[in-house]
């Protein structure tokens, strides 16, 4: 995996043998892409503020029917630039966008993940005044990438408690930020927010999800996902070698059409390199949209799927979530 231009490029390598590693390993190392500066573009309305202002009213230029979700447990989460903002009283949570994560930077340096992106994110809208962890969490020598300390936020002036999770995926850091007028508000809305394994900072991620409508759905979605394993011999002694890689690779399609018809195909490859099996499925019928649910006629062996529908707000666009029970797609827009 290589990243950088605000660009990944992941390369797959399958060969039977290792005769050709030292051509691949040049291959792989000649690809470079240029660095840029990971930080995000600063929102104009890097505070709480009004929902309805700033970058919420410029999210709805980009068309989707909805830009706010009431929940009914009394949170409310809304569209804009840099975050989904989720807010219940005087308690706001920052749900912010996928952002650059560099594994190196943080093995061997002494350098803590937690540690760079509260000084260098958090900061960014909040003057710090104190800093403090809880790892009486702790798993064995692992720690939750928690940081939680006393604040002022930058846009309001207002002194609040600040609380940040980080969660880690391949490349990418997810951070939730919550903000309260002070430290008991916040240990009552969050009194598992410094958990390593049930943090409730960190599910608040489930509140990134926003109704869809049968406009916002028309055109074209795709969805794919490859996994892969290796496998090695590991006995007995003196005969360890390579055992071959399986592959598991699936994608699908849909297209919404004005008027209520739609398509998909669906295709897949699993199995050993060398060995592997190939599937095809199209579909074809009506669909009908509710504001969290879509429903399609003519699917396996004739019958209606139901789908849970909603979108997951990314920088710069949303994924459509179709979830079957049975199946769930994440799909994108294709251009």
């Amino acid at each position: 995996t290589i990243s950088g231009a605000g660009k990944m490029v992941n390369i797959i390598v399958l060969a039977n043998s290792d005769a050709y590693q030292a051509d691949i390993s040049e291959f792989l190392g000649s690809v470079n892409l240029p660095k840029i500066d990971p930080r995000p573009e600063t929102s104009t309305s890097p505070g709480a503020g009004d929902p309805q202002s700033g970058s919420a009213r410029r999210a709805k230029d980009e068309g989707y029917a909805f830009n706010t979700t009431n929940w009914d447990d009394g949170w409310t989460s809304v569209v804009q630039d840099d975050w989904v903002l989720v807010h219940k009283g005087q308690t706001r949570v920052y749900l912010l966008y996928a952002l650059p994560y560099n594994a190196p930077q943080f093995s061997g340096t002494g350098v803590r993940a937690r540690d760079f992106y509260w000084d260098t994110y958090v900061s960014k809208y909040f003057a710090i005044q104190s800093k403090q962890y809880r790892d009486e969490s702790s798993i064995g020598s692992f720690n939750a990438e928690y940081v939680e300390g006393w604040a002022t936020e930058r846009q309001t002036g207002d002194k609040r408690f600040v609380a940040m999770y980080l969660n880690i995926a391949p490349n990418t850091a997810f951070l939730k930020i919550a903000s309260a007028p002070d430290e008991n508000t916040l240990r009552q809305q969050f009194p598992n927010s410094h958990k390593i394994d049930q943090s409730d900072l960190s599910a608040m991620d489930r509140y990134n999800q926003f109704p869809v409508s049968a406009s916002d759905i028309v055109g074209n979605w795709t969805d794919g996902d490859t996994s892969t394993a290796h496998w090695y011999y590991v006995s007995p002694a003196g005969y360890e070698t390579y055992a071959g890689m399986t592959i598991a690779s699936t994608s699908a399609a849909f297209n919404f059409a004005k008027g209520g018809n739609y398509t998909s195909q669906h295709r897949g490859t699993t199995g050993s390199v060398g060995n592997l099996n190939s599937f095809k499925q199209s579909y074809k019928g009506t669909y009908k949209v509710s504001n969290w649910s879509v429903s399609a006629t003519n699917r396996w062996q004739g019958k209606t799927d139901e789908f849970k529908a909603y979108f997951k707000v990314v920088r710069g666009g949303r994924i459509l979530v179709l979830d079957s029970g049975g199946a769930t797609y994440n799909l994108v827009r294709a251009k």
